[in-house]
This record gives structure tokens, sequence and C-alpha cells, in this order.
């Protein structure tokens, strides 16, 4: 009876930390996307990875996905700078 109630707590001791470490990284990831989903969403921000389970391989997913995005953007802002400048050299040959 005794070894029974001993077994009862320590298996309730090992849910209670497996919930609060899967927990734990849920809500870690959960955040680091929601910073990139705010107004302004930083790309700089990464998820750290640590470990090879599940959690890890979304955090890699979602860091690449960061990569992109970023990358993305940059292109975006390089060929607005290019396309400015363009259109500068007509206005300037076109009004001089």
């Amino acid at each position: 009876m005794v070894t029974a109630g001993i077994t009862i707590i320590l298996v309730l001791l090992l849910i209670l930390v497996l919930y609060k470490t899967v927990l734990n990284k849920v809500k870690y990831v959960g955040k680091s996307i929601k910073t990139l989903s705010s107004e302004n969403a930083d790309l700089t921000v990464r998820v750290p990875v640590k470990g090879h389970d599940e959690f890890s391989e979304l955090g890699s997913d979602v860091n690449q996905f960061i990569n992109t995005s970023s990358q993305s953007v940059f292109e975006l802002a390089q060929n607005t700078k290019e396309n400015i400048q363009v259109m500068d050299s007509l206005l300037r040959q076109f009004t001089a």
C-alpha cells in the first residue's frame, strides 16, 4: 500500500515536471512568434534552439522563416532605392 502511494506521488511529480517543461517551451516559441507578428516586427529576433526535439525543430523553422522574410525586406528596400534613383535621373533629364 505504501509502495503504491509513493509510486503515485512519483508519477504525479514526473507529470508535473514534464508538463512545465513542455509548457515553458511552447510559451517561449509563442512569445517569439508574437514579437514577430507585432506592429513593429523585429526581424532580428531569433528563437534560441536548444536540443533536438520537436520544439527545437519548430524554432529552427521559425528562424528560417525570419531569415527569408528579412532577406525579402532587404531586397525590397534595395529595389526601392534603385527605383528612386532612376526616377530622380529621369526627372532631371526631362526638367533640364
